[in-house]
């Protein structure tokens, strides 16, 4: 006849990694809570966390802090005895940053229009505001009711924030000349009130008065 002989084998596996985290996203500075569900009550644990604080943890459910914008990887190695496993988790975090609100403008001198440029960083939309207007342009163009300072507001917004950011431009425009007198006609001599009837705008005035006296003059009237 035959023998039979048995014999039992035990196959020892790591235990298998495994690991939860909430919330997965969010905005700089933010915490993670980690959850460590490995199976099989390994004997330690180490974590790797690039870009978070602490960077690395043996903890059983570390939590971490984000503080610097990107997408970050997050390893756990499992050990029990010799044996370990290890769960690497790419772009498991991302870490978001609000808005850096920013513009540029041109204008020249004499005009009473300017084109703005948006230049704000991390910005899904933005919003303009100025002299009464507003517009989500990227570089809208605003009409300015005539000479003097006006504040132009930009808004920048993501889903982490909004960010304003505020400049005053200065419309300068050719002033109009103009003026009234009285008498228009008399006999020698004769003396007549001339009066500056120029623009708003207007700084310095320059008369000239050929065959009077005074021939030139600097007064408003």
């Amino acid at each position: 006849g035959q023998t039979v002989k048995e014999r039992v084998v035990t196959i020892i596996a790591p235990p298998p990694a495994a690991f939860a985290a909430t919330p997965t996203n969010g905005c700089v500075p933010f915490t993670v809570q980690f959850t460590n569900t490995s199976a099989g009550n390994p004997g330690s644990l180490q974590w790797d966390f690039p870009g978070g604080n602490p960077a690395s943890s043996t903890a059983a459910n570390p939590i971490v802090t984000y503080a610097n914008p990107g997408t970050y990887n997050v390893r756990l190695i499992a050990r029990s005895g010799n044996l370990a496993d290890t769960l690497l988790i790419a772009n498991y975090i991302t870490a978001g940053q609000g808005p850096s609100a920013n513009f540029s403008y041109a204008y020249t001198t004499g005009q009473t229009a300017a084109t703005f440029t948006n230049t704000s960083a991390n910005a899904d939309s933005i919003r303009w505001n100025a002299a009464g207007q507003s517009s989500t342009e990227q570089s809208p163009t605003f009409q300015f009711p005539g000479d003097g300072e006006y504040p132009v507001l930009l808004i920048a917004f993501n889903a982490c924030g909004a960010d304003t950011a505020v400049q005053t431009i200065t419309i300068v425009t050719p002033p109009q000349a103009g003026f009234q007198f009285n008498p228009g006609n008399g006999c020698a001599p004769a003396t007549v009130q001339f009066t500056a009837a120029a623009s708003a705008n207007t700084t310095t005035y320059a008369w000239s008065f050929p065959g009077g006296s005074p021939a030139s003059s600097a007064s408003a009237n």
